[in-house]
């Protein structure tokens, strides 16, 4: 039977708990035999440090400014076990546009609960801003994320060869896209 659990937005306050996240993320992505899922082969703490130090800010911009930055937490028994991120470029003219994060700790992993987390970050974009395009980038090899985002109605519209290279590996990530506004009018009809 699954764990109980719960999705909300993540606020200032759970800046540290979203920070060790990432970390439990960075340290497993690639070992252990473990998907490679994340551009970087090991933690950076000053990166961390610069993050802490602007989220909160970001997560109190208004969606109506750019560079604005949502969090969404999934709580497995109180325990931050996943986060979806959206997040508003700089400029003025790209805030039609939103790009989307997510991950999962492994013991959450492959019990729907990333899709439950996907469908919450949507239906949120879609219900509380004006986004038009959800765009997110995904590793060619990841295979179970690209099938999630492909149910969940993304298109894959550009493709990088050699993006990254990690653990001695030429990692190809893929651009996909998903209309926000063809949503939006879908559901006021």
């Amino acid at each position: 039977m699954p764990k109980p659990w719960t999705i909300r937005p993540l606020v200032a306050d759970d800046v540290e708990a979203f920070m060790d996240l990432q970390k439990r993320l960075v340290q497993e992505s690639g070992r252990e035999g473990s998907n490679i899922f994340t551009p970087l082969e090991a933690w950076d703490e000053t990166r961390a440090h610069r993050q802490r130090a602007t989220l909160p800010e970001k997560l109190r911009t208004a969606l109506e400014q750019s560079g604005w930055y949502r969090l969404f937490g999934l709580f497995v028994e109180d325990k931050l076990a996943g986060e979806s991120s959206l997040r508003c470029g700089e400029l003025p003219t790209e805030r039609h546009r939103a790009t989307l994060g997510i991950s999962l700790d492994q013991t959450v992993r492959g019990q729907g609960l990333g899709r439950r987390l996907m469908e919450y970050t949507i239906d949120w974009a879609v219900n509380e801003t004006s986004v038009d395009w959800i765009d997110l980038y995904v590793f060619e090899h990841n295979t179970p994320a690209r099938g999630l985002y492909d149910g969940l109605g993304f298109t894959q519209i550009g493709r990088t060869s050699d993006r990254f290279r990690t653990f001695d590996k030429r990692i190809t990530d893929l651009h996909m896209v998903l209309d926000c506004a063809q949503r939006r009018a879908n559901s006021s009809d």
